[in-house]
């Protein structure tokens, strides 16, 4: 894959630990789940960016969902999903949220700081790296 200056970004971003030599590339979507159904996902068209880049690069590649709704982030590795039942849902991939890992839950404040980050469409994605470096970290130790 190629970007273009100017194009968005592949991802949110690329974690790398000196000491184990261990890497991941984390992509952090904040969205509730399926309203009818226990399910969340992605854009087609950046599952197939997503699963065409891990095929070039050979790299793990997290997706964590941060759920206000719910009050939870959980967090799939999309080497595994990819191959899981899955469901196109418009133009979107969906998977049943028991394949995903739970993360953590998230506190009052950080639900309300979402909904009104979400209320006014504020980019979310420099206040969720802290997710993805958590996650890092616990792989790593």
């Amino acid at each position: 894959m190629q970007f273009e200056k100017g194009e968005a970004h592949p991802f949110d971003m690329f974690c790398f630990n000196k000491q184990s030599a261990r890497h991941f590339v984390a992509e952090v979507k904040t969205k509730s789940r399926m309203k009818t159904r226990n399910m969340t996902g992605i854009s087609e068209r950046h599952f197939k960016q997503y699963c065409d880049y891990i095929d070039i690069n050979n790299i793990d590649f997290w997706l964590f969902f941060v759920d206000h709704s719910e009050g939870v982030i959980e967090a799939g590795k999309l080497q595994k999903l990819r191959y899981m039942t899955m469901e196109k849902h418009g133009e979107s991939v969906v998977w049943q949220r028991l394949l995903l890992s739970y993360v953590r839950s998230l506190t009052e404040e950080e639900i309300n700081s979402i909904e009104q980050v979400s209320v006014a469409g504020i980019d979310l994605a420099p206040a969720q790296h802290a997710e993805a470096k958590q996650l890092y970290l616990s792989l790593t130790s």
